[in-house]
């Protein structure tokens, strides 16, 4: 008969009603008579003297140990309990059901294992999968026994007894992580002792986190090693134990590494909250499901560690404080049970939950066992379940390998041959040994999880109800075929790319914008152009870029500024000074502005009123006019200023090579022309920072406005990447491109086009000697002015008459030079900016277009080529997901319902359960 049918058949042979839910006690407990003197003990009863007549209730009353097989129940109500059925029940009479009932104790086995029916044994099971699932991770509390003591409790030796196993005993080896085991009987005779042994992570090391260094994490459960041997447990927790202390090495590193089972073992971690499970099967294996805690700390050996004290206490707290987790407490009998804090914190957190287990009896000298009497018999720190008492392997012992059976037999040897245990307190008898505890801890467990296991289902069923109205409300999944839907996407966005780079779209709005900067480009040269200032008794500048130490730096150094400067794209302002021209039409640096050192500014002389004629630089033309003044320029760069006449000398006297006075060296060309082009050097980052403005810009609206759809997912971000870097790959290309131009303009001062050579060489030669005429003029003025009132100041009368200078401008050489440079400037800088653009068009525009680079790269980066169909299919869905926070919702919702339809599936023989008692 399955367990679905029985509960179908008869649920109350098996589950209480609601109102029936308490803990099953023993009716021998001290508890039920609390401050009255105990009955004397009674021997086991007999057969013929097992049960009693009723007269006022004609009920039969059974031994606690018989069970009731016509019933069809299996399940063993604990010691002391009473069983009633009416007198017109079974037709067999009551001693032929008491003898039934004691052959089935006496099959029991020696160790009391076989004390749950099969029933209760299922329920057990269901709840110990339920755990290793990680149910327990959704909100629903399992029911468990959490052992908890301080240190040096015996704790260990405990668990060792009821589970019967060995466990670490070393120093240093002491429980300092959860050990969660859980014990499930095999029927069969021939069943191996069998155990799996896995590690559950709930927490992660973060060792920069001050205080709790440990923060949650997603449940996960890794298989760590199967043994069928209990002599290799106590290696085997070992290598669990120092798997789950050093987070920062792969668990699976310890799977196959050497133990040592004695001596200590540095570990990153002292304590870990992370749990070993495991799970042990087998014949005369006792039904418990239960977890050691580390034993609670009260100091620490250095000052560093103390946050252990409060970390190990809210780790045992956080498991006892649940409603569903009894509490087996481990007391040793050594200290006073005043100074134990584990006890204190179980009588706090779960008094009616918890289990006593008095440890170490022998270490009690004689006649000083009057406060273990009183807490035996309830007087003293009593607790709802009151309290065992057990004896374990001495230390010389367990190191001898004692045997488990031979430690059981020991221990009923010590109870039954010691005071008081055999003469003042062998009413308690039942109390005392590890075997009456496992008894006790099974039908307690199996008990809590009968009256838990209803509200467990409805959890199950209401959380699974919940998880899939939410599922409904969230919007379908993305589609099929997501991969021809994300090259549709692709092709039209390089389509567009092309089409608007080449100008061949209805918008050209980019192609508009790139002859812009590049007519920028254009007119900032152009504003460039070398000037002379044809004054020489005007201020020189201090900050002048025309120093002699400027024409003896090599041009090497000059590139090497370019090229550092050009690596990325800057926005950087040359600092002002204070020679440069004023916001004005003219910035010419006698209109305005500081001295810099130099003299006074000259008064401006009154001259005779005609009719001005213009300058104007004409940037389509690139044509130099007449000007109004000697010194008047149009707006222009700040770096553009007219260059001085001694400036052009003290090159020329610097770069002479012949004692021969008018001849001048070419070079003297050379320097004043690299000197200029050195000029460019803010225009051209100028327009490099523009145009990776607008490339960028550019590609990223295209993409925007054809995955608009996908902006929250992590396609769009993947690309915008793919994007940037290919664009800073371009623009690296840009950079050397134009870099490679313009070194080769300042290293090589060559022409061959001599025609237009002369046509600027003429056009610059009358522009200079216009505009020195005119400033000879103006200082022939200003000698006559001065002159003039130098001689009314000295009381004369008559007109003072200043003669011009004879002979040859003194001058003539300088401006003669600087027309050289003026001329070939003109051409080189029509060459460099023809230059740079194609460069432009056919080095950087075809990457995006005709040679298809862009394309190739971005396919490259989203690693679909190298993909099958079903692999580009799941990795598209991956990429295109429209809202990840809605697609990251719907996985966790998708695994939280196969985790509940899981739980489910091993409830289902219960689900009448929670019908039968609502």
């Amino acid at each position: 008969m399955t367990r679905g049918t029985r509960i179908k058949e008869d649920p109350s042979a098996v589950f209480m009603n609601s109102s029936q839910i308490t803990y099953i006690e023993e009716p021998t407990s001290p508890l039920t008579e609390l401050g009255k003197t105990p009955p004397n003990p009674t021997p086991v009863p007999s057969n013929s003297d097992a049960m009693d007549t009723d007269s006022t209730s004609s009920k039969t009353v059974v031994d606690p140990n018989a069970v009731n097989k016509t019933l069809g129940t299996s399940i063993a109500m604990s010691e002391g309990a009473r069983i009633t059925f009416n007198s017109v029940g079974p037709s067999r009479g009551g001693e032929a059901i008491l003898e039934d009932a004691m052959q089935s104790v006496k099959k029991s086995s020696s160790m009391g294992y076989d004390i749950l029916g099969e029933d209760m044994r299922d329920m057990v099971n269901t709840i110990n999968q339920l755990r290793m699932k990680g149910v327990e991770d959704l909100g629903l509390p399992l029911p468990r026994i959490a052992v908890i003591g301080n240190q040096s409790a015996g704790k260990s030796s405990l668990i060792e007894a009821i589970s019967g196993i060995r466990v670490p005993r070393y120093a240093g080896t002491c429980t300092r992580c959860p050990l969660e085991i859980t014990l499930t009987e095999d029927t069969s005779p021939l069943a191996p002792w069998h155990c799996k042994v896995s590690l559950r992570f709930h927490k992660a090391y973060n060792p920069r986190k001050k205080g709790d260094p440990w923060v949650e994490i997603q449940h996960t459960q890794h298989p760590f090693m199967t043994i069928d041997d209990p002599e290799h447990v106590e290696t085997v927790i070992v290598r669990a134990q120092l798997a789950i202390l050093n987070p920062s090495r792969h668990w699976g590193d310890f799977i196959n590494m050497p133990v040592q089972l004695a001596g200590n073992t540095t570990t990153e971690v002292p304590f870990s909250p992370n749990v070993i499970c495991m799970e042990i099967t087998g014949n005369n294996v006792p039904n418990l499901s239960f977890i050691d805690l580390p034993g609670i700390i009260h100091v620490t050996e250095r000052k560093e560690d103390e946050y252990l004290i409060k970390l190990v206490r809210s780790l045992v707290e956080g498991y006892i404080k649940q409603e569903d987790c009894l509490i087996l407490l481990a007391m040793t009998m050594k200290d006073d049970a005043v100074n134990q804090s584990a006890a204190q914190m179980a009588r706090k957190l779960g008094p009616n939950r918890t289990i006593g287990a008095l440890t170490k009896p022998d270490t009690v000298l004689g006649g000083e066992h009057g406060q273990w009497i009183k807490i035996l018999r309830g007087h003293e720190h009593r607790l709802h379940h009151g309290y065992f008492v057990t004896r374990q392997p001495s230390q010389q012992q367990l190191l001898n390998r004692i045997s488990h059976a031979e430690a059981r037999r020991l221990e009923d040897d010590f109870f039954n041959g010691e005071d008081p245990w055999n003469s003042e307190l062998v009413d308690l008898s039942e109390r005392f040994g590890t075997i009456n505890l496992q008894k006790y801890l099974s039908k307690q467990l199996a008990n809590l999880i009968r009256q838990r296991l209803p509200a467990i289902i409805r959890n199950v069923q209401n959380q699974s109800a919940q998880v899939q109205m939410q599922l409904e409300k969230l919007p379908p999944p993305p589609a099929n075929s997501l991969r021809h839907v994300l090259r549709q996407h692709l092709d039209e966005y390089f389509y567009q790319i092309r089409d608007t780079i080449e100008a061949r779209s209805d918008d050209n709005k980019f192609s508009y914008e790139w002859r812009k900067i590049a007519g920028k480009l254009k007119a900032d040269l152009i504003a460039l152009r070398p000037r002379v200032n044809p004054d020489e008794n005007s201020p020189r500048h201090a900050n002048s870029p025309f120093t002699p130490s400027a024409a003896r730096a090599s041009s090497v150094s000059l590139f090497s500024s370019f090229s550092s400067a050009s690596s990325t794209p800057s926005k950087r302002k040359r600092p002002a000074s204070n020679d440069d021209p004023p916001d004005e039409p003219s910035s010419d640096p006698l209109n305005g502005g500081s001295n810099a050192g130099g003299p006074p500014p000259r008064k401006k002389i009154a001259t005779e009123p005609r009719t001005p004629v213009k300058k104007v630089i004409s940037v389509d033309e690139d044509e130099v006019l007449e000007t109004d003044s000697v010194t008047d320029a149009p707006a222009e760069s700040s770096q553009s200023k007219a260059m001085h006449l001694r400036e052009i000398r003290d090159i020329l006297e610097i770069n002479t090579t012949t004692g021969i006075p008018g001849i001048v060296d070419h070079r003297a060309v050379d320097i004043l022309s690299k000197m200029h082009i050195r000029l460019w050097d803010g225009p051209v980052q100028g327009f490099i920072h523009q145009f990776d403005t607008l490339l960028h810009t550019h590609t990223h609206t295209t993409f925007a406005n054809i995955f608009a759809r996908y902006e929250q997912s992590p396609l769009y971000s993947h690309m915008a990447g793919i994007i940037d870097e290919f664009h800073e790959l371009m623009m690296t290309k840009i950079r050397k491109s134009v870099f490679k131009c313009f070194r080769i303009e300042a290293e090589c001062i060559y022409t061959m086009q001599d025609r237009d050579w002369n046509r600027e060489h003429t056009t610059w030669k009358q522009d200079n000697e216009r505009r020195r005429k005119r400033a000879v003029e103006e200082q022939l003025a200003l000698k006559q002015q001065r002159a003039q009132e130098r001689h009314t100041q000295a009381g004369r009368k008559g007109k003072v008459e200043v003669a011009a200078p004879e002979g040859p401008d003194p001058y003539q050489r300088e401006i003669d030079t600087f027309t050289h440079t003026q001329a070939y400037l003109g051409l080189a800088r029509r060459r460099f900016g023809d230059t740079v653009m194609m460069r432009m068009l056919k080095g950087i525009f075809t990457k995006y277009t005709v040679q298809g680079t862009f394309k190739e790269h971005i396919e490259q980066q989203l690693g679909l080529r190298e993909l099958g169909e079903d692999e580009q299919e799941r990795k598209c869905r991956e990429l295109m997901v429209e809202d990840p926070a809605k697609e990251r919702m719907r996985n966790s919702l998708v695994s939280k319902k196969e985790l509940l339809d899981k739980a489910w599936m091993d409830l289902e023989p219960y689900q009448m359960l929670g019908s039968v008692l609502t």
